[in-house]
């Protein structure tokens, strides 16, 4: 991300199209180093594991490159749990910090007697105009956060994300992938020129799944502009794709049907 911040400063990097936000990479850089440095003052440290629980929006691109700006391992939570799925996959990964989507928090509330774990000052709503009682404020948290960048320990082998897998019998499990892995992946399509720097790429997966999470790094790693969908519908999506000229986009074959 610093590297694209001092290339693309004034590029797009990233478009919320619910929501009509975007971020230029300079822009994007901040927010992230800011975030981080909140995390920091929060307590959260290398190794430690950060869930969230939200809907696809330009607050989940930051929030997990600035997870893995300090080494933290983010875990994010499918937004389709019931309270007990949320309070089982809570308790498995050993998050202490959780990030709840407005559309979450009367989940988050249902599970709370059973999130023993996440410690007092670190639950955080992202998207409230007013954060409900128990909760930080994400946008207060940025503003708050140092602007000061800082050394990062960071290394390749280090595990950046535990994603629980789908399709799998059984309850999930907590796959662990580390920063060299999710790097392999994302390189690979723009060694294969599959995307550039003058693409516009639409992100349609979760950002809770394995599919956003690799195209937002994709799209970092390619210098791109990274169009964050949201909640799926076929007219949005070709009303999206017009919109803002969007130039490459991954779908399961159910969306393309």
């Amino acid at each position: 991300l610093k590297t694209a911040a001092r290339i693309y400063p004034n590029k797009v990097a990233v478009v919320d199209a619910e929501r009509g936000r975007g971020a230029t990479y300079s822009e994007l850089s901040d927010r992230v180093i800011r975030l981080a440095n909140a995390l920091r003052a929060l307590g959260v440290g290398k190794g430690d594991k950060v869930a969230y629980m939200c809907y696809d929006r330009i607050e989940c691109v930051e929030l997990i490159y600035a997870v893995n700006r300090i080494g933290a391992i983010w875990v994010p939570q499918n937004y389709r749990f019931s309270p007990d799925e949320l309070a089982r996959q809570m308790h498995h990964c050993d998050a202490e910090t959780f990030f709840v989507d407005e559309r979450c928090v009367e989940t988050c509330r249902a599970a709370l007697p059973q999130l023993e774990k996440v410690a007092a000052g670190r639950l955080v709503a992202i998207g409230c105009a007013c954060a409900p009682e128990g909760f930080l404020d994400f946008e207060t948290l940025i503003r708050q956060g140092s602007p000061e960048d800082f050394a990062d320990e960071v290394s390749p082998d280090d595990i950046c994300g535990l994603i629980y897998t789908s399709g799998t019998t059984g309850v999930a499990k907590g796959a662990m992938h580390s920063h060299r892995s999710f790097i392999g992946w994302a390189t690979i399509p723009v060694l294969q020129n599959v995307i550039t720097a003058e693409d516009t790429m639409l992100n349609v997966y979760p950002m809770f799944h394995m599919g956003g999470t690799v195209l937002s790094v994709v799209c970092l790693i390619a210098g791109c502009t990274q169009i964050v969908l949201g909640t799926f519908d076929p007219e949005k999506w070709v009303s999206v794709i017009s919109r803002h000229q969007v130039t490459v986009t991954c779908a399961v074959p159910t969306i393309l049907n």
